[in-house]
C-alpha cells in the first residue's frame, strides 16, 4: 500500500490535527492504511489505498499506581506461522485482545499474560513483557513470536544507554514470572508494571 504523503507531511499533518482538536490529555494517534474501494474482489493489486489519521483521547488504560494484577492466559499467542504476528497492525491487536482479555478480566485481573505454542513466557494481550531479575533486563525475542513495536526498542535503549542495565533477550520460562524481582509490561497505550 502506498502511503499519500512523505514522513515529514504525515507528522506535519499529525500536528495540525492535535491542533484543531485542542486536545487537552494524553492522545492515542492511530494512522491507518487501508485499501479503500467498495467492492470484493479476490486479490489487492487493482484496489484503491485509503488513509487516515485518528486521534482517540486516551487517559490512564488502567490504574498502574499501585501496579496491577496479571493471570497467565490458558490461551496460546497466535504463532507467527498462521498470521504475521510481529506486524504491530489492528488485526494482530485484535486476534491478541479477543481470545484472552474477557476470561481475565472476569476473573479480577487487569491484564493477561500470553504463551507461545511451546509454552514460553510471549507478551501481554497488547503490550511487551519485561522482567528484571538480578539486575538484568530480560525479554523474550522476536524468535518468540513477540510484536517488536517501537516502544520496546526504545524501552531497551534507554535501559541500556540511560539507566546502565543490561537488557537480555531470551526465552522466558513461566515460572521465571513469579521469582522476578519485577515484571513490566510496555505499550503504546500502556506503562504498566507490578
Amino acid at each position: 500500500m502506498e502511503l499519500p504523503h512523505s514522513v515529514d507531511e504525515l507528522c506535519d499533518i499529525t500536528v495540525e490535527l492535535m491542533r484543531r482538536n485542542d486536545f487537552r490529555t494524553d492522545v492515542y494517534i492511530r494512522p491507518l492504511v487501508f485499501k479503500a474501494t467498495e467492492e470484493i474482489a479476490f486479490g489487492f493489486h487493482n484496489l484503491r489505498d485509503g488513509f487516515m489519521i485518528v486521534p482517540v483521547p486516551f487517559g490512564a488504560y488502567v490504574d498502574t499506581t499501585g501496579g496491577i494484577r496479571c493471570q497467565v492466559s490458558s490461551w496460546r499467542r497466535i504463532d507467527d506461522n498462521v498470521r504475521a504476528g510481529t506486524l504491530e497492525g489492528d488485526r494482530h491487536l485484535h486476534q491478541q485482545r479477543v481470545s484472552p482479555r474477557p476470561r481475565h478480566s472476569s476473573n479480577g485481573f487487569d491484564e493477561a499474560i500470553l504463551m507461545t505454542q511451546d509454552g514460553h513466557v510471549c507478551e501481554g494481550s497488547a503490550e511487551n513483557l519485561f522482567i528484571l531479575r538480578r539486575g538484568q533486563l530480560i525479554t523474550p525475542p522476536a524468535s518468540e513470536n513477540i510484536v517488536e513495536g517501537i516502544t520496546r526498542s526504545a524501552l531497551m535503549q534507554f535501559a541500556t544507554n540511560e539507566l546502565g542495565v543490561e537488557v537480555v533477550e531470551r526465552t522466558i520460562d513461566r515460572s521465571e514470572l513469579y521469582v522476578a524481582d519485577e515484571v513490566l509490561l510496555c505499550g503504546t497505550g500502556r506503562r504498566s508494571r507490578r
